[in-house]
Order: C-alpha cells, then sequence, then structure tokens
C-alpha cells in the first residue's frame, strides 16, 4: 500500500446546532466523498477509522499498491448494476516530468471489493484536479467530467459501462473543479468550470453538446484563485446557485436569475465571504434543518467555517452569516491538526 504523508484527519459529529470532534485518526490528502458502500467513506487511498463508536473498516482495492498522486473521488455506478463504483483523478507526479501522473481510472464494485479494472484512455499525462458524474446526454447512465490543470477539461461518454472521450474544452486553464448542474431549468445536465487564476465558466448543454456562447453560457468577469465550486438551491427559488470558493479571495455565490448567474450586492444577488482565507474546498447542506442551505468552508491553514443561511429570518444582516469556526472545536487539540483542509463533505455519518 502506498503510504501519503500521514496527518491527522478529524470527522465532526453533529449534535444539535454542534459539531464535536469525534475522530482523529486516518489519512486524507486531497478528496474526501461519502457514498454507501459498506457504510465506508473514501478517501484517496485510505479511509477514516474510527477509535469509537461503530467501526467501520476500510474497503481494500487494487489501487492501493500503486503510487499515485490522486487529487479527486467521486462516487458513481458506471455500469448499471445497482451499486457505486468509484472514479479517481490523479494529479501531478512533483518527483517526474513531465506533468502528470499515472491515468485516472474506475474502480469498480463486485463482490465486495473495489477491483481496479481499466484506465480512463487518453488522460495517463494530465495533471487531473476535479472529477464529477453526471448524465449529459439524458441516456439514462452516468458520463464523466474530468478538469484538468493547465490542459484540456473533458466528459468522457458512458456507453455500455465503458467510458469514450466524446469532449474536450478548447481553454487549457488551471481547472481545478468541475461540477453538473442544470442552471438553465432545461432539463440536462450544465457544466460549471472553476479555474485558479482565470475566469470561471459554465457551459450550457444543449442536446448534448456543450457551449460557452450560447443563451446560458457563462464566465465570471473576475479572475481570482477559485479551488472548489459547488452547486445548491440557496434561496430556495427553484433553480441552482453557485458558490465558488477562492484561494486568498473572497468566496462567492453567484445567485441564478433567470438562468444568468449574478453577483450583484446592490440588487442583493449573490454573496462575498466578509474576510479572505486561503479556501480550498465548499461544500452546501443544511446542518441546522431550516430548510436553508449553508456552507461548509474548509480552509488550508486557517479555520474551517460554517456559514448559515438567514434567508428564512426575518430582514438579516446577511444572508449567509458566520456560524462557527472550527478552531473553535480544535483549540484543544492545537497541537494534533494542521488544519491543512483540502476537501470537505456533509453525510450523515451516524444514521442519526
Amino acid at each position: 500500500m502506498s503510504q501519503p504523508v500521514a496527518t491527522s484527519t478529524p470527522l465532526y459529529l453533529q449534535r444539535g446546532f454542534s459539531l464535536l470532534l469525534t475522530i482523529a485518526v486516518g489519512v486524507v490528502l486531497f478528496a474526501v466523498y461519502f457514498g454507501q458502500l459498506s457504510r465506508t467513506a473514501a478517501a484517496d487511498s485510505e479511509t477514516i477509522s474510527p477509535e469509537s463508536a461503530t467501526s467501520r473498516e476500510p474497503a481494500q482495492n487494487a489501487a492501493n499498491d500503486v503510487a499515485r498522486n490522486s487529487r479527486s473521488v467521486a462516487w458513481g455506478d458506471v455500469d448499471g448494476d445497482g451499486d457505486l463504483d468509484l472514479a479517481v483523478g490523479n494529479g501531478q507526479d512533483f518527483d517526474k516530468s513531465p506533468r502528470g501522473n499515472r491515468a485516472n481510472y474506475i474502480l469498480r464494485y463486485e463482490n465486495g471489493r473495489l477491483i481496479e479494472r481499466i484506465d480512463i484512455p487518453r488522460n495517463n499525462r494530465r495533471d487531473t484536479r476535479s472529477v464529477a458524474w453526471g448524465d449529459w446526454d439524458g441516456d439514462g447512465d452516468l458520463d464523466l467530467a474530468v478538469g484538468n490543470y493547465g490542459d484540456r477539461n473533458q466528459v468522457y461518454k458512458n456507453e455500455n459501462g465503458s467510458l469514450v472521450p466524446a469532449w474536450e474544452s478548447v481553454e487549457r486553464f488551471d481547472t481545478t473543479s468541475v461540477a453538473w448542474g442544470d442552471v438553465d431549468g432545461d432539463g440536462d445536465l450544465d457544466l460549471a468550470v472553476g479555474n485558479y487564476g482565470n475566469r470561471n465558466q459554465v457551459y450550457e448543454n444543449e442536446n448534448g453538446t456543450l457551449l460557452l456562447d450560447n443563451q446560458y453560457g457563462w464566465e465570471s468577469s473576475d479572475q481570482l484563485r477559485t479551488t472548489s465550486i459547488a452547486w445548491g438551491d440557496w434561496d430556495n427559488d427553484g433553480d441552482l446557485d453557485l458558490a465558488v470558493g477562492n484561494d486568498t479571495d473572497l468566496n462567492q455565490v453567484f445567485e441564478n436569475v433567470s438562468g444568468v448567474l449574478q453577483l450583484d450586492l446592490d440588487n442583493e444577488w449573490g454573496w462575498q465571504s466578509p474576510d479572505t482565507k486561503a479556501t480550498y474546498a465548499i461544500a452546501w447542506g443544511d446542518w441546522n434543518n431550516s430548510g436553508y442551505l449553508d456552507l461548509a468552508v474548509g480552509n488550508n491553514g486557517e479555520a474551517n467555517q460554517i456559514f448559515e443561511n438567514q434567508q428564512h429570518r426575518s430582514n438579516p444582516i446577511s444572508p449567509l452569516s458566520p456560524a462557527i469556526e472550527f478552531d473553535d472545536i480544535l483549540q484543544v487539540f492545537s497541537r494534533r491538526f494542521s488544519h491543512r483542509t483540502t476537501s470537505l463533505a456533509w453525510g450523515d455519518w451516524d444514521n442519526d
């Protein structure tokens, strides 16, 4: 098994509106994503494993004995057999040249094991930072978007459980995050792309073709150091809005106004964070059961945060207000945790 640099990895268990530290064991490098697979949370080549509460054993897989620099993972049923398979995106190997490590790959779940079946084609030299499943062509199976740093982004079409190259972007931006979402409400998935130091983008899906210059194609006016993006209906108006996490820039929410993403604080469209953090991860989740999505923010070298959605309240000062900083929880563990957060995910870990 490969040996990543070990860091203590906390898992926070919600009790009421408080987050309690319950797990301080495990290794997470760049990505964490919850899925229903033997009640296991997968994170790169290691799995969070608690010292207390009910034991969840790591899922063994054929990739663990291969040294890779994995940056992103995503669960999805690629072969339509009813269980979740794992897409793994591999980033730059800093000890080798040219860019890129091993090929991205799919681990298929069979007989209680994740088994490496096939490398994703035409991607073995690219520095992948993000992978995301979505049925982009509406044929009922999951296709895969791949975001590459300094290279063309890609979509792989699912043909009977095999991934076939179907689309590449024209641009070669430093992409750090990709996410599927129906921005224009037409029933098909559009592709949001977060870029580090360049414009963020939404490609409109027009009958299986991704377009920037169409009616609902979009590029941000700013060029920030974006590290993470996430779709969510933050204002409960029935369409998807886009949260953007930025490294040493203000974090943002672009509000969906009739299919067009807007950040206009004078018109009360969207949101900006009150301060600048080295944000590397964001995720929507209703942590206080208010019916509105709150925003979790993971910061590299700084306190992680949860911003509570205030839009259900009368005359809120801000639509998203700081509710908690994880340093408040972890101050007694300050020697054990470096807070170099690169990924986070909501999930009902204890089934409460």
